[in-house]
């Protein structure tokens, strides 16, 4: 008899310490997230890359006719080698993003971040950087401000570079490789900052990517300079705030 209830009690305490370890064992189902409902979309930029006429795409290191804008000189033949500007404060009418932009031909598709809902008339944005931004240090800098090749990284007071355009010009106009001349244009300085602004309706959309496009047509920024004669300059000089000046004749909206 004393042995049944020896066995009876280890039983129950065996039944006791199942039912509490399975009990502390069971997993614990987390509550659900909370799904935060979208309030911005998307604003993407287009930069189509052409030469002349707009339907003409542009390369670097290919050969094209620079077409004369200055009396007395003619047409020659150039080839760029490196071409590369700035964009900040991307605006949709009074609605300012904070994305900079490093523009080459190599890349097409810009992200300009998120972007406060509704329907915009005005498209505007600076080629070139603000004052305090044109002033930072590249080494601290988030990409495309830590691009050391736009920057005089040697003395962070010279600034950025906010277009640089490199390349060589056909000299003699006869096209023969030994009469090649380089041409360096290394735009910059806080006076060389330009806006460019053009009429645009659009709408950006809760939850949805809005692109804007644009062709660059990278001839433009040569109208008014004569490249076989003013073939090399640094900073903000005449030359170079002549191809500030033609930002706005670059870029041609498209649908």
């Amino acid at each position: 008899m004393k042995t049944i209830k020896l066995l009876l009690i280890g039983v129950a305490l065996s039944a006791l310490v199942f039912t509490s370890c399975s009990k502390e064992d069971d997993p614990v189902t987390p509550a659900p997230t909370p799904i935060t409902p979208a309030t911005t979309g998307t604003a993407m930029m287009h930069l189509h890359s052409s030469w002349g006429m707009m339907s003409s795409n542009f390369y670097l290191d290919t050969v094209y006719t620079l077409a004369s804008t200055v009396t007395g000189v003619p047409a020659r033949q150039i080839k760029i080698s490196d071409a590369r500007f700035y964009v900040s404060k991307v605006s949709f009418d009074n609605n300012t993003l904070g994305a900079y932009l490093l523009v080459s031909p190599a890349n097409m598709m810009y992200n300009l971040g998120s972007a406060s809902p509704g329907t915009f008339t005005n498209l505007s944005f600076n080629v070139g950087l603000d004052s305090t931004t044109n002033h930072s240090d590249p080494m601290t800098a988030a990409a495309p401000l830590n691009e050391t090749s736009m920057h005089w990284n040697w003395n962070t007071s010279a600034g950025y570079k906010f277009i640089r355009l490199e390349g060589q010009i056909d000299s003699s106009l006869t096209g023969l490789a030994g009469e090649w001349k380089n041409f360096v244009y290394h735009v910059a300085t806080d006076a060389t900052l330009r806006n460019v602004s053009y009429s645009q309706n659009n709408s950006i959309t809760v939850g949805q990517t809005t692109t804007v496009n644009y062709h660059i047509m990278w001839n433009r920024f040569f109208d008014g300079v004569d490249v076989a004669t003013n073939s090399n300059q640094h900073g903000g000089g005449t030359t170079n705030t002549a191809i500030a000046n033609n930002t706005q004749m670059v870029f041609m909206p498209m649908p």
